[in-house]
């Protein structure tokens, strides 16, 4: 019986000298170099892009897969070594919190700063912080979770959050002038967790509650770093107790 004919041999046309094999291996290079390859809706870039868990096998994401490229803060507030604590603090793990006294304008800070006095936050190297805090109240108070600040928000450049009362606002300064933008719908007394991401690259700061994006920043933006870079703040403006209590804590930046 005579071979069967070889297809892959054969040229495209009587024009065209290249070979079927040639043009495969043509069109699955092009497809390889496609940026945008197996990305459109479900299929199977787009759906490992989008997940919202980690398509790997659980036990599986070794710890040497972490960046080397920044240096990063975890805490759930086991110990309070290293804060700065000015007014009351209560430490206990995933329910630490901040009590103010029984007086108006009276406030607690608790913040992380560099003895060395060198700018540790560093507004061109991406910032990043994420945290999960409640109120007991959604009166008469005044609350800053920032990163980049100074320790009594009293100038500075920073960003983060802002609470008055209820409301929350998102909220970032820059030579001492403070910039809002009120983000609604969110019950301050539940636990939320809330995400701030400076992007440098973008010249912007993009802030999320629950994994949801709330607002971009993009103008008069924070600049100047110091050596304190993450603050939580609290203040009561009328004479009862005002506390904000605090779960986890979570920063990077680029080293």
């Amino acid at each position: 019986m005579p071979d069967p004919i070889t297809w892959n041999e054969l040229v495209k046309a009587i024009g065209d000298l290249t070979t079927i094999a040639e043009e495969i291996d043509a069109k699955i290079l092009a497809h390889n170099f496609d940026p945008s390859a197996h990305g459109q809706s479900d299929e199977a870039v787009y759906n490992h892009r989008i997940s919202s868990s980690l398509d790997h096998v659980f036990g599986s994401v070794d710890l040497r897969h972490l960046t080397a490229e920044r240096y990063s803060i975890l805490s759930c507030f086991e110990s309070l070594d290293g804060w700065q604590i000015v007014g009351s603090v209560i430490q206990r793990i995933l329910n630490t919190y901040l009590q103010t006294g029984a007086v108006n304008n009276n406030y607690v800070v608790m913040y992380i700063n560099d003895e060395d006095y060198s700018p540790v936050i560093d507004f061109t190297k991406n910032p990043f912080f994420q945290t999960t805090f409640w109120c007991y109240d959604d009166t008469h108070q005044q609350i800053y979770v920032v990163a980049g600040m100074a320790g009594y928000i009293t100038d500075g450049d920073y960003f983060g959050f802002k609470i008055v009362n209820a409301a929350l606002y998102a909220v970032w300064g820059k030579s001492g002038v403070e910039y809002t933008q009120v983000i609604a719908g969110i019950d301050v007394m539940v636990k939320n967790t809330y995400r701030a991401f400076m992007n440098t690259d973008d010249g912007n700061i993009v802030f999320y509650v629950n994994g949801v994006l709330q607002y971009t920043a993009t103008t008069n933006l924070p600049e100047t770093g110091g050596q304190e870079y993450f603050a939580y703040y609290i203040k009561t403006t009328t004479n009862a107790y005002r506390r904000l209590y605090l779960v986890d804590f979570l920063f990077e930046q680029e080293r």
